[in-house]
């Protein structure tokens, strides 16, 4: 009834490790623009659905936009079935089908705090992700320990939707 909703949540692979439980973050793939970019890359809060009036308003440039681009290309065509959710409404008889998907990636990321505001609006207080450029598919994850540990997670119990 509500269509399908994607939401992008990065793991920095160097926190992979068997006896930790699994950090997920924000990733910003759309609605940010180089203002968000310049202030996450320099250590400033940001929430990229929140324009401050104080801002010049300053668009991504054509290599800026061309990079995300080419992540959201390699996301949608590299993503690998990791975990599918059924859940049932009793009540209204209704199902919810949650299907979750993980692609290996490098690439030049920033990452920063949510700001307050954005804190006040959905609850979330983490790090969250822009990313930067020079992104490329890593095949090789998938041959990994970190790759067998990541696959026997239940990501059900994280809250995808919380910021989006």
């Amino acid at each position: 009834m509500h269509g399908i909703k994607n939401y992008y949540w990065i793991v920095p692979v160097d926190s992979l490790r068997s006896s930790s439980n699994i950090t997920f973050y924000p990733l910003f793939l759309t609605g940010t623009i180089k203002n968000d970019l310049d202030d996450c890359c320099n250590g400033r809060d940001i929430d990229p659905y929140v324009f401050k009036s104080s801002d010049t308003l300053k668009f991504l440039d054509d290599h800026q936009a061309e990079s995300i681009t080419q992540l959201s290309k390699i996301l949608s065509k590299k993503q690998k079935k990791v975990q599918k959710n059924t859940k049932e409404f009793i009540a209204s008889g209704n199902k919810e089908y949650i299907t979750y998907y993980a692609t290996p990636i490098k690439g030049n990321f920033c990452n920063c705090s949510f700001s307050k505001t954005g804190q006040l609006r959905t609850g979330y207080s983490g790090r969250v992700f822009v990313p930067i450029s020079s992104f490329e598919f890593d095949d090789d994850f998938w041959q990994t320990d970190k790759a067998k540990f990541f696959l026997n997670q239940d990501f059900s119990k994280i809250n995808f939707n919380v910021i989006f």
